[in-house]
């Protein structure tokens, strides 16, 4: 029996009886296992929440009062504003500012869930509305009589006289006086984005939503984790920094930022910097490049939970990293600022925000000059012209004659062509000093030393602005601001670096050839990279390779194979 008694469990054990797998006694019956994700904690990189600002600058909140999250329930938001400090940071540099906004966005986005809009009475938001009543009434009247007459009688006739004369003056005067006073909410819905804002030129301050019962959200598996997360998103021309302060930076730097800060104009076009800046690093929390998020919360629903809980919040970014190479540049700038600010993607309405009304920032109207063809064309010309050869019909009607008539280094008198002679300067220095003395050249000029990567629409918008010209369509924006920085870098070459980036390499080469390309990439800069090509061919490199080490395309590489020949043998 004993033998029997050892032998009996063991051919027990062999047969998995379901009593004994139960890992937590009296958790689920067999019958209903619980979801293995239950047992687990899972972590959604893709829906991670950002970093937000303080909670005193932003705050949102989700929330339910539904017990049954598998059926669906009500979303409930709330979310409120303020100010505090905030510090930009760089490498050697650190400055705070008191951070607010002036308009928000705040966005659903339901995770693994579906979102509908509640529009029944109790979702609707309904508008305070008051009305005040005045009214005031004033009468007067004044009436005035009179009346007179003489009776007289003798012994045999009876003569009576009478003479009644009377007057009466009546004025009334009225007066009414009624004022509606209408107050709204300062936030609306629109599908799954509350816009709240703006409340005239004030700061958002407060709790501006509380409970917004807006949207019914149903979880699209009922075995599955879902959730909604909440962002509060702000743009660019939203933000508002205020009492700037520098409290590190080299000294150099922080008594040009102390003289800024001294003008009120100037502050202005400041705080427009930073606030881009800012913007640009807060952005890339957000797909939209056009906003950045300052405050999440996100609402979980677990399968077997009767209610929602809430993800951690991530610890609070008091501190936003900004382009300190930028600051520096902008602080050395000796004028054009608003250009400069342009040529960064500065939108043309935060400017006009700014009301700028320093005399030295508002532009005044002047001619600018756009130059037509080549720098090396025109130049050619003027040798040939201050060389007393005469100019052929031909070269009368090129592009390279208007443009130095513009720079004024030639004039029309009598069919005949007028040089302004200086037997002390070559042709070439007087060339040169007539293109840097123009004001569009000077400008273009510190906006590519302010922001060597400017496109040419950026460039004209900022000559533009300074000097007060209209161009109006993107096609002119984009012609005119090419053919400046096309002279621009061929008057300072040393603007570009061609190492940096095939985009300033490509300008360069534009800038020295002649005649305008019809399409791609300057000849000039074809030859200089196709040597480098055929090395790195030889060395082994594949075209990928070959392609992210230049910073051009790996069709670009194939495209010089087949029309220059080089042979690339390493695919």
């Amino acid at each position: 029996m004993s033998t029997g008694d050892v032998q009996q469990p063991r051919s027990q054990s062999k047969r998995p009886p379901m009593k004994k797998t139960r890992k937590i006694k009296g958790t689920a019956s067999p019958k209903h296992p619980l979801p293995q994700e239950s047992l687990d904690l899972i972590v959604d990189h893709s829906h991670s929440q950002p970093r937000p600002l303080d909670v005193n600058i932003a705050a949102v909140h989700l929330r339910t009062p539904s017990n049954q999250l598998s059926e669906g329930y009500d979303l409930l938001l709330s979310a409120s504003f303020g100010r505090e400090r905030v510090t930009l940071t760089s490498e050697d540099m650190e400055i705070d500012v008191d951070f607010s906004t002036q308009k928000a966005n705040v966005t659903i986005h339901p995770i693994n869930s579906t979102c509908e809009i509640i529009e029944t009475t109790d979702g609707e938001r309904t508008p305070e509305t008051t009305i005040t009543i005045k009214e005031r009434n004033k009468k007067e009247s004044t009436r005035t009589a009179q009346a007179g007459g003489t009776i007289g009688a003798r012994s045999r006739e009876l003569n009576i006289h009478g003479n009644v004369t009377g007057r009466v003056s009546e004025s009334s005067h009225s007066k009414l006086s009624i004022e509606h006073s209408i107050t709204r909410l300062p936030w609306h819905r629109i599908d799954q984005t509350v816009i709240i804002g703006p409340i005239g030129e004030q700061d958002l301050h407060g709790p501006l939503i509380t409970d917004f019962k807006g949207w019914r959200i149903t979880p699209a598996d009922k075995q599955k984790t879902s959730g909604v997360m909440a962002r509060a998103n702000v743009r660019e021309d939203w933000i508002s920094f205020k009492n700037i302060r520098v409290t590190k930076s080299p000294p150099n730097i922080a008594s040009r930022i102390a003289n800024i800060l001294k003008s009120p104009n100037k502050r202005q076009c400041f705080e427009i910097l930073l606030r881009h800046l800012a913007a640009k690093e807060l952005g890339k929390y957000q797909t939209s490049s056009q906003e950045g998020t300052i405050a999440a919360h996100t609402l979980v629903v677990r399968p077997i939970a009767d209610r929602a809980t809430s993800l951690p919040a991530a610890a609070s970014l008091t501190h936003i990293p900004i382009d300190g190479a930028i600051v520096k540049r902008y602080v050395a700038l000796d004028g054009f600022e608003v250009g400069a600010l342009l040529s960064l993607g500065v939108r043309d309405e935060s400017i006009r925000r700014a009301n700028l009304t320093d005399p030295d920032f508002k532009p005044k109207r002047r001619i600018a000059f756009v130059p037509e063809g080549s720098p090396i064309s025109a130049l050619s010309l003027y040798c040939v012209i201050c060389g007393g050869k005469p100019i052929s019909k031909e070269a009368s009607k090129l592009s390279a004659k208007r443009d130095l008539l513009a720079l004024g280094l030639i004039a029309h008198t009598h069919n005949a062509t007028r040089v302004f002679r200086d037997e002390d300067f070559p042709p070439e220095i007087k060339f040169r000093r007539a293109v840097s003395q123009k004001e569009s050249i000077r400008i273009a000029r510190t906006i590519l030393h302010f922001n060597p990567s400017a496109s040419g629409t950026e460039v004209a918008r900022a000559v533009a602005a300074e000097l007060g010209v209209d161009w109006p369509k993107a096609s002119t924006q984009k012609r005119n601001g090419n053919a400046l920085r096309r002279w621009t870098v061929w008057l300072e070459p040393q603007l570009m670096d061609p190492e940096a980036s095939s985009e300033q390499a490509a300008l360069l080469a534009y800038a020295m050839e002649e005649s305008v390309p019809k399409g791609g990439r300057p000849d000039s800069l074809r030859r200089l990279l196709e040597d480098k090509v055929a090395q790195l061919t030889r060395e082994g490199l594949t075209v990928t390779q070959i392609a992210k080490m230049l910073n051009l395309s790996t069709g670009t590489i194939y495209n010089w194979r087949r029309k220059r020949k080089i042979r690339i043998e390493h695919i």
